[in-house]
């Protein structure tokens, strides 16, 4: 939760590879406290008409291409919806 009561959801799900670890299937969920999402990343294969497939971003109203966020991406995009909104 953030400081204006908005939340981040996060699933990952990870498997042990040799050279560490890799991100199977990952859900970043971005919303208003009321539950109304603002955005949210994931990789599940519903999408495959994204040029990103099976990377995609859900946007109210849209699904557009995207990579797969690092984490650090997703809250500095937090931070910055947080300091546009009046």
């Amino acid at each position: 939760m953030f400081v204006d009561s908005s939340i981040l959801e996060i699933a990952m799900f990870v498997s042990e590879t040799r050279n560490g670890i890799a991100v199977d299937k990952y859900r970043l969920h971005y919303m208003k406290r009321s539950g109304q999402m603002l955005f949210r990343y994931d990789n599940a294969h519903h999408h495959p008409e994204i040029t990103s497939y099976p990377h995609h971003k859900h946007i109210p109203g849209n699904v557009i291409p995207s990579a797969e966020p690092s984490l650090k991406d997703v809250l500095k995009e937090i931070s910055a919806t947080i300091i546009r909104r009046p």
